[in-house]
């Protein structure tokens, strides 16, 4: 039986630790114990996109790095680093989000997709100030509103929104 990855991500993305917490915990003891990697990967990265999305963005920095320095080639790495530059960004760490940055730069140029940019785009305005991160912003929703990923879509526009609100 494979580890309940929909209801994982679902309950990370749902921000839902009373949900998500326990399903962390037991799918992590659980893929450890068969070997799995891809399963390892997937609940770090989940974990760290929990931790972002109820603002413990100390904690997310450690998870995220682990999930992001996960030696299978996989995407979830790339997510992972999303959550990296953000968790380190929000908390006051600029050369862990810098270091991540570099490394979905070089992932992003070579994939081309609307999403890959749409990424880079977030994570470089979360980055930036001024009229630079404006643009950045406009630009992740630009690409993102293209793909059929609308969570990250909805997370470029809250992070602009609270960007324009400071």
């Amino acid at each position: 039986a494979l580890a309940p990855y929909g209801a994982l991500a679902l309950a990370a993305w749902r921000g839902d630790e009373a949900t998500a917490t326990p399903l962390i915990e037991a799918s992590m003891a659980d893929v450890v114990a068969r070997g799995e990697d891809t399963g390892v990967l997937v609940t770090r990265w989940a974990h760290a996109l929990l931790l972002n999305g109820v603002t413990r963005y100390q904690d997310a920095v450690p998870v995220a790095r682990a999930a992001a320095q996960h030696p299978l080639e996989s995407a979830v790495i790339y997510w992972s680093l999303a959550e990296l530059i953000e968790a380190a960004v929000r908390s006051g760490q600029p050369s862990s989000a810098a270091g991540a940055y570099e490394r979905l730069a070089t992932w992003a140029q070579v994939s081309g997709t609307d999403w890959a940019r749409g990424l880079l785009a977030r994570a470089g305005a979360l980055l930036s100030d001024g009229d630079a991160a404006e643009s950045l912003y406009q630009q992740a929703i630009e690409h993102l509103g293209r793909t059929r990923i609308r969570m990250e879509l909805a997370r470029a526009h809250l992070l602009y929104g609270e960007w324009l609100r400071r």
